[in-house]
């Protein structure tokens, strides 16, 4: 029984370990468009003007 109990949370902290880490990854990609938009924009607007 208390074995179980361990296996449990080690499935339930391998499971929330995967999601953080595919968060991470993902929010690094968001973070990298943002700051290439960012970019763009500026240099559209400094050729603009």
């Amino acid at each position: 029984m208390k074995f179980d109990a361990l296996n449990m949370h080690g499935v339930y902290y391998s499971v929330k370990a995967f999601f953080f880490l595919s968060f991470l990854k993902n929010f690094r990609i968001f973070a990298l468009f943002y700051v290439f938009c960012a970019f763009v924009g500026v240099g559209l607007k400094l050729l603009l003007d």
